[in-house]
């Protein structure tokens, strides 16, 4: 998968592809210089014209080949507007990783693009953020910022322990938290271990 040496051009992709309101693209009847030989040309013309390029990965990502490589559509979707590659992470700011509007995607750093996710499959507690611990039966809150993970607390509820979450996560994040203003509640007082929590300035 490419990523930072892309080399495809705008020009080559708006010959190659139509881009429609939604962020998806579609095939043009492509040039001759894009192939090796007018066979070629007539044969990739007459099976994929008008129809929509790529494939959706495992990741939830579509992707799509071109100049035998491939890419993120959402990538090639900034590509096409802007006529530079994004110099680092694209977020997909509604979490639908198939929306590929223009207006759904923000440059982001690693911490930020990973912060506004869905919550994972895996999650045994209902709520992000949250576990709890089998030895006391308490809850415990915890967030990862920068790759350094912190316990906020233990909780005599998992609501209380995602409460503790929520504020941190948007205090961390800011606007690339999923957590939408007037969710987050105040920390309860009753917290045990309670730490000073994650500074405005991350």
């Amino acid at each position: 998968m490419t990523y930072h040496s892309e080399v495809l051009t705008q020009k080559y992709l708006r010959e190659a592809l139509r881009l429609d309101r939604h962020g998806d693209f579609y095939w043009k009847v492509r040039p001759t210089r894009h192939f090796n030989s007018e066979v070629d040309c007539a044969r990739a013309n007459a099976q994929w014209a008008g129809k929509k390029a790529g494939r959706v990965s495992c990741w939830g990502y579509r992707q799509i080949g071109l100049g035998r490589k491939v890419y993120y559509a959402h990538r090639l979707v900034w590509l096409w507007h802007h006529g530079t590659w994004p110099p680092c992470h694209l977020d997909h700011i509604n979490q639908d990783r198939l929306d590929n509007r223009i207006e759904n995607l923000r440059l982001a750093t690693e911490s930020n693009n990973q912060a506004n996710v869905r919550i994972r499959r895996n999650n045994t507690s209902g709520f992000r953020g949250v576990d709890r611990i089998k030895k006391t039966g308490r809850w415990r809150a915890s967030i990862c910022v920068r790759g350094i993970k912190a316990c906020l607390g233990m909780f005599a509820t998992p609501e209380e322990a995602s409460a503790a979450y929520n504020e941190a996560h948007r205090i961390a994040f800011r606007e690339f938290s999923p957590v939408k203003a007037g969710v987050c509640r105040t920390i309860p007082h009753h917290a045990e271990n309670e730490p000073s929590l994650i500074s405005n300035d991350l």
